[in-house]
């Protein structure tokens, strides 16, 4: 179980999406955060090399490609994570 969150509700539906930010060279960074107080969100890239200022993170739409290298690893880490964690609760239960 990790600390932090990769994906966001999103306001208009409530489904959960993940969140993308475009740094100074136009480099896409997958978007991940922590709320550390009620309604204070830290957020950084997927690939720890930058923080994220204040509210310059989005809801990643079809369009948003992830460009950064170190980020695609991260999210392929973050989908492996998710089907082992599936796979746990299959055989299981929630919070194994």
């Amino acid at each position: 179980m990790r600390n932090f969150d990769i994906e966001f509700p999103d306001p208009k539906n409530g489904a959960l999406r993940p969140a993308v930010w475009r740094d100074t060279v136009s480099i896409v960074h997958r978007a991940v955060g922590s709320e550390v107080h009620r309604g204070v969100r830290l957020m950084w890239t997927a690939c720890q090399k930058k923080d994220i200022p204040a509210n310059a993170a989005w809801l990643q739409n079809p369009g948003d490609i992830v460009t950064c290298g170190g980020c695609k690893q991260a999210e392929a880490i973050f989908e492996e994570e998710e089907r082992e964690e599936q796979f746990l609760n299959s055989q299981f239960g929630a919070g194994a």
